[in-house]
């Protein structure tokens, strides 16, 4: 019931802020015709929510609900912000950079913690289906901002917004209602091992060691794979630096969410019951030759298909990999850090991107996305089964083996292949050393 009720303040939610926030960066490229502009926006927003979360994470893991609730203060302000961008541009500019990044770190970060405790006691399937009804609610913001856009006027879509997430709030303040009188509210959820693990030195030392090298790991996994959360801003500009119409670039963005909900309900089908390792490895391969192909393609119904394939691969991985750090995570007790580790490995990555846009063209964007889609094919079953091995020698050793990264692999093979040679250096080098060994 209360996964249910998340559900649907996520689906009203997103419809409310999708609506005006995902156009903005074309709003502010359309004013200036600069591309700078609106690159700089990208930068501004996601920087400031790193921030913002990395500050504000302890309140939100304790009350994500009231975040939750109150984000309808910035999603307001995005709107008033963005009117004032045509007379005030630096007024409105700032503005809506600043509101959008605290409309999107609240929203953000306390939803992957409100789904944290709600999603306990259920199975695998469970985030292929919210991730699934999440873009429900995005799908439909982006194809009626991008007409309302194009054909009404700004503060009518205001209102509508403003409404809509009022309407959002009513589900979460009875997800609360009903979760008051729970002890468990809000609160990590941790194996009884691991409380019993704490009283033991040696097990809580190794316990604080793999938590920390699992948290990493995950982050750099993120942080690869991520890159293409912000595809669809690059691919927007590119669209609208072609057609100068909101209208398509809706169309494009409900694409790519309908492709993120079917990827969603088959992640739901097959999570339970087989391992989609290889699958995802797979398709995120196929998604990184797309990316990189896709800014020279012109044909718009071709185009409308490899962006099915794109969201496609990323419902995959973004169900693969919540369902197994949760799973993992739980077990330790820092399922809330590794959240916010997510959170902030994948707004890193999104830098990658953003830098590569600001040589004039978007192009070299596509590029990067594409690459870290085809590296993370390859760094997503080692990093499964190197967390997996971790844990396991843990729970049953009460440590972990110290694992070398390649470069102390390469020093140590290094040596020992060249140690005699070293040696015999060493003495030609001494011929003191040496005619003493002559001698004996």
């Amino acid at each position: 019931m209360q996964l249910k009720l998340l559900n649907t303040h996520k689906f009203l939610a997103n419809l409310s802020y999708e609506m005006i926030g995902s156009f903005v960066p074309l709003i502010v490229y359309q004013l200036t015709g600069n591309l700078f502009y609106g690159i700089l926006f990208l930068f501004v927003r996601y920087g400031l929510s790193i921030i913002i979360d990395t500050i504000l994470r302890k309140v939100m893991e304790n009350k994500p609900q009231i975040f939750l609730i109150l984000r309808i203060i910035p999603i307001c302000l995005i709107s008033l912000f963005v009117m004032l961008l045509e007379n005030y541009f630096w007024v409105g500019f700032l503005g809506s950079a600043i509101f959008t990044a605290f409309a999107y770190s609240f929203g953000t970060l306390p939803n992957y913690f409100t789904y944290n405790y709600s999603s306990v006691k259920t199975n695998g399937s469970a985030a292929g289906i919210s991730l699934m009804i999440e873009k429900g609610g995005v799908i439909m913001a982006v194809i009626a901002g991008g007409l309302f856009l194009d054909y009404l006027d700004t503060v009518f879509v205001i209102l509508i917004s403003f409404i809509i997430y009022i309407i959002s709030c009513i589900p979460l303040i009875i997800y609360y209602i009903n979760a008051r009188k729970n002890s468990n509210l809000n609160k990590e959820t941790t194996s009884n091992a691991m409380i019993k693990y704490k009283e033991n030195e040696v097990r809580n030392k190794a316990g604080k060691l793999v938590s920390k090298k699992m948290l990493y790991s995950y982050a750099f996994t993120y942080f690869i794979c991520c890159t293409t959360d912000v595809f669809l801003n690059v691919f927007n500009l590119n669209m609208y630096i072609k057609t100068g119409q909101f209208q398509l670039n809706g169309y494009f963005s409900a694409m790519l969410n309908i492709a993120i909900a079917v990827g969603g309900i088959i992640s739901a089908k097959f999570e339970d019951k087989h391992d989609l390792t290889v699958f995802t490895s797979a398709i995120m391969a196929l998604s990184g030759v797309v990316l990189i192909a896709m800014p020279f393609i012109s044909n718009i119904p071709l185009l409308f298909v490899l962006m099915f394939v794109v969201g496609f691969s990323m419902a995959t991985y973004s169900s693969y990999l919540l369902n197994r750090v949760l799973a993992k995570t739980r077990i330790l007790g820092i399922s809330n850090r590794a959240m916010f580790v997510r959170n902030e490995g994948s707004s890193l990555g999104y830098f990658m991107v953003f830098i590569a846009c600001c040589f004039g063209t978007v192009v070299p964007g596509f590029f990067v996305c594409g690459v870290c889609n085809l590296l993370s094919g390859i760094v997503i079953p080692i990093n499964e089964e190197r967390t997996r091995k971790m844990l396991v020698e843990y729970l049953e050793n009460g440590s972990i083996k110290q694992q070398s990264n390649l470069f102390e692999k390469l020093k140590r093979s290094f040596s020992r292949k060249n140690k005699k040679l070293i040696a015999e250096s060493a003495n030609v080098l001494n011929p003191a050393k040496e005619q003493e060994k002559n001698k004996k």
